[in-house]
């Protein structure tokens, strides 16, 4: 398959309502894809509203059936192989981690961008020969890269995953059991012992071959790291685009509010005493001023602090596609999520930049999160606040709202908070940085990661 359906149009303009519309009136099977549950219990809602009579299934953690999520959806085909109309939804994580070749005929719906590309780094030292235990390596041919393949005889992973050595890579470990695999840079794991070794996993619609049609719907799909890396290995890639136009009908006057422009946050710098501070005046500043905040988010650690502390309602930071905060009138965002040195191996490979991966993560969530609310109703005429950490992520998001069709957009620097001009200790790590210069930290470990790879080919061809 090389053709993917991607429905387009700035946040709120219906494109989850499109796709689900198209499926109930076309009829056939169907497998929904959506980033939460709470999204796939409110779209479960809305079809059931829309064609109560239409078969609908849920396969999930929290839907009261025995047995592992993957056994339930392995069974469904079979369960369902009767019916000649169905929707059935899953998680994205669930789409991503099982084998979906029994969904022959089917068509998959994709509600909003998974997170379908993942990489790390492998910092293995002595600790190599646990992996040459645990993992096999086959060289992929032409290239220093192997595919990683769980060994059959190993310890199972419940019982091991507690030792201290496995601490750092249980993601490695959970990508490797998806059908789509890992990728290591290293055709020995003794490799490890003198260098870092990155690693990469890549979920692809495309290779989805059972189902009959793939469609995504996602304003943010089109700049994901995900569609970036896809279109980098799918050179005869077809995309059908649906553009969904809703203008609107009406103008709000939204307020972006930010505490600082000397430093930009992140979840390291906010586990410092220094970052606690900070934490602690954002959060008496929200508290004393801003009574009728509606919801709010950030980062586990912002979340800890801030909960029972500020009003209104904790939201969890992925919000995409739902509808519950739609009646708000205000939301504060503080949030982290930029790019890192274990990206090296993703720029690497698919040719993605430090302000890429910002855009595709910290903004597209701060562009979500604050789409949840009143705004995204096309009539909405009142006021709007979206409160942010830095002004960074103020001019971002303010960009991406004018970008969607929105006129009245304000950025407003909170400097009675007292943290416009803290800034943040040297040496900082690269989480700690702004967008422009982790991307330039990520480069230069790019750089040497690809010199350390040269020096090592060298070494086995004897030097020559």
């Amino acid at each position: 398959m090389s053709e993917l359906n991607v429905i387009v149009g700035p946040p709120g303009s219906g494109k989850s309502t499109y796709l689900l519309t198209e499926a109930i009136s076309s009829g056939g099977k169907h497998l929904f894809a959506c980033p939460t549950i709470d999204l796939i219990e409110e779209q479960y809602g809305r079809v059931r509203h829309s064609a109560p009579l239409l078969p609908v299934r849920q396969v999930h953690s929290r839907n009261g059936r025995k047995g592992r999520v993957a056994r339930q959806l392995a069974d469904l085909p079979a369960d369902v192989a009767p019916l000649d109309d169905v929707i059935a939804f899953v998680t994205h994580e669930t789409m991503m981690d099982c084998d979906l070749s029994g969904f022959a005929g089917w068509n998959l719906c994709i509600d909003e961008a998974p997170q379908s590309l993942a990489c790390g780094m492998l910092s293995l030292a002595s600790g190599w020969h646990a992996f040459d235990q645990r993992y096999s390596l086959t060289p992929l041919s032409g290239s220093d890269w192997s595919r990683v393949r769980a060994e059959a005889a190993a310890e199972p992973w419940a019982k091991v995953k507690q030792d201290s050595i496995w601490a750092n890579h249980m993601d490695f470990n959970k990508h490797v059991h998806r059908p789509h695999g890992v990728y290591v840079q290293a055709a020995d794991w003794r490799e490890g012992r003198d260098r870092a070794l990155p690693w990469f996993s890549m979920w692809s619609p495309l290779a989805q071959s059972a189902f009959a049609t793939v469609s995504i719907a996602g304003a943010g799909y089109l700049s994901s790291i995900g569609y970036r890396a896809l279109v980098s290995v799918e050179p005869n890639l077809v995309v059908q685009r649906h553009v969904i136009d809703a203008p609107r009908t009406a103008q709000p006057h939204i307020t972006i509010n930010y505490f600082t422009d000397s430093h930009s946050g992140s979840t390291t710098f906010w586990a410092t005493s220094e970052g606690r501070r900070c934490l602690v005046q954002v959060q008496n500043w929200l508290s004393a001023n801003v009574r009728d905040l509606q919801f709010w988010s950030g980062n586990e650690v912002v979340r800890n602090s801030f909960e029972h502390r500020i009003p209104g309602t904790m939201a969890d930071p992925k919000v995409a596609g739902l509808n519950i905060y739609r009646a708000a009138t205000s939301c504060a965002f503080i949030y982290s999520s930029k790019p890192v040195p274990e990206d090296a191996a993703m720029q690497d490979i698919f040719e993605i930049s430090g302000a890429d991966i910002y855009a595709a993560r910290e903004g597209e969530d701060l562009v979500q999160f604050a789409m949840r609310g009143a705004i995204r109703n096309a009539d909405y005429e009142g006021c709007y606040d979206v409160y942010v950490y830095s002004r960074e992520q103020a001019e971002f998001l303010r960009a991406s709202l004018l970008g969607s069709g929105f006129t009245k957009v304000d950025v407003n620097p909170l400097d009675e908070a007292g943290l416009m001009e803290v800034e943040r200790p040297k040496g900082a790590r690269t989480s700690q940085l702004t967008p422009a210069q982790a991307a330039e930290r990520v480069e230069r470990r790019r750089a040497n990661s690809r010199r350390s790879s040269a020096k090592n080919r060298v070494k086995k061809s004897g030097g020559k």
